[in-house]
């Protein structure tokens, strides 16, 4: 290597060094908060991740004759058979006939699973940026894939499920 080389090779690697310091650190830990951009009955929505257990796509879902309108029946998880609703009727939309390909897992202790249309991207917000969740229980949104999205609160979501199964009349789950 030529002397010339040499110090062009040290002068890239001075500015690499350099750069690394330059760009803006990453939100300490505990100020965002990671969503999940997803369509339900056609309609874009939040899933905030800390509330999932994991996410599966193309998993089989058993039907169960008879059961509440909510569930679609039951599906195998990592050794496990839990029960799936439809995210969109919990929600208190409309039923669609779209096929409801993804899967999110709730609840470590009694886990069920969510079915929905569309897993549109992931995204992680500043906290400050959450829309309304200053206040508590108030209704939260995030910018997220291209707009504004209404954060499903899968705590009122599991309450609704919870008294679907004890057989409860619901109160509603978003």
């Amino acid at each position: 290597m030529t002397p010339a080389q040499l110090g062009a090779a040290a002068a890239g690697m001075r500015r690499a060094f350099d750069q690394t310091f330059a760009a803006p650190e990453p939100p300490p830990a505990g100020e965002s908060d990671d969503f999940l951009a997803v369509r339900v009955g056609g309609r874009p929505f939040a899933v905030p991740v800390l509330d999932l257990a994991r996410v599966e796509s193309r998993r089989k879902v058993v039907a169960l004759p008879g059961s509440h309108p909510w569930l679609l029946g039951l599906a195998s998880t990592q050794g496990h058979v839990v029960p799936v609703f439809s995210l969109e009727l919990v929600l208190g939309l409309p039923a669609t006939p779209v096929a409801k390909p993804w899967l999110v897992v709730c609840g470590r202790d009694e886990p069920f699973g969510l079915a929905f249309e569309a897993l549109e991207g992931y995204t992680r917000v500043p906290r400050a940026a959450v829309l309304g969740a200053a206040e508590p229980d108030a209704p939260r949104a995030v910018h997220a894939a291209g707009g504004l999205r209404p954060v499903v609160s899968l705590s009122a979501v599991a309450a609704a499920v919870r008294s679907v199964v004890s057989g409860r009349k619901p109160s509603g789950g978003s």
